[in-house]
């Protein structure tokens, strides 16, 4: 291991250190704002590298912040005008258990 690497691993531990010792608001004005937007960013930059654990609290996160809502009577038009129908048995072997629809802002 050369010097220059050694200096490298010191000095990210000192940071990781130097980071578990600040105080949560000091940590969160580090970390960015406590927005739905940033935290769903963070967790799209945690998927992307696979850390999924630190993802799926990242989309909790923007999900406390900005919960789900019930549609409009409109968004619900919307939603079975242009939905697919799904055609199932009642014995599927993987029955359908949820589903979703997801509205542009400007839906209405």
């Amino acid at each position: 291991m050369t010097c220059c690497g050694s200096l490298k691993l010191m000095t990210a531990a000192t940071c990781v250190a130097a980071v578990s010792l600040m105080s949560p608001e000091a940590a969160r004005r580090v970390q960015g704002p406590d927005t739905p937007e940033a935290h769903h960013r963070l967790g799209v930059e945690h998927h992307l590298q696979r850390s999924l654990d630190a993802a799926s609290r990242e989309y909790a996160r923007t999900l406390d912040l900005d919960p789900p809502r019930m549609p409009t009577s409109g968004q619900l038009e919307i939603v079975r005008r242009f939905a697919p129908r799904i055609q199932a048995q009642r014995d599927e072997f993987f029955p359908l258990k949820d589903f979703a629809a997801i509205l542009h802002p400007s839906s209405g």
